[in-house]
């Protein structure tokens, strides 16, 4: 049986009974960002979008190994939870940002998001803001600091639209692991 959320939001198995749901995956994404060209955009190909989320990816996994986490502002924060119950333990946290939420969710759903995460005991451990000059030069291969930041900015505006829409999501993180997102 189907059921719909409260809130206007389609459940995946809703969308199953109007066709086949396709996941929304990397290579999609990069694809229609590289077809998306906005006003007084140079055509960016999917290659270069797949080297921009391929250096966040690298970035990501080299802050994570020196127990730190990474913050981009419009979109999440990766990083660690530290507990010291005798032994320091490191548990990986995946927080989606206010404003990513706010972009993408009802009023509704992004106040659950904020109960739900909350309630995390435990520090974090120290979060450094992305920085696109670095990962334009220490984890691409030819970017620049501007190519870095559009491309990031439309992956995430993109990827909001698409979350937005109720659509099924899994994004690969390089080594580092999988956001899955599912309908409803």
């Amino acid at each position: 049986m189907c059921s719909s959320d409260l809130s206007g939001v389609v459940t995946a198995s809703e969308r199953c009974l109007a066709g086949s749901v396709t996941m929304y995956t990397n290579d999609t994404l990069y694809q229609d960002c590289s077809q998306k060209k906005a006003k007084g955009q140079s055509e960016v190909s999917a290659a270069e979008y797949a080297e921009g989320w391929n250096a966040y990816a690298a970035y990501l996994k080299a802050t994570l190994e020196q127990r730190r986490g990474l913050s981009l502002g419009n979109f999440c924060k990766v990083g660690w939870q530290v507990k010291n119950v005798g032994k320091v333990t490191y548990r990986p946290v995946f927080h989606l940002t206010e404003q990513f939420c706010r972009s993408c969710m009802t009023p509704e759903a992004v106040r659950r998001h904020f109960q739900s995460s909350g309630a995390m005991g435990g520090d974090l451990s120290p979060f450094e803001d992305f920085n696109f000059s670095k990962a334009a030069i220490k984890f691409s291969n030819q970017m620049t600091k501007d190519q870095m930041f559009s491309a990031m900015r439309t992956l995430v505006q993109r990827l909001a639209e698409v979350v937005g829409d109720g659509r099924e999501v899994e994004l690969t993180f390089g080594d580092v692991g999988k956001l899955n997102i599912r309908g409803g």
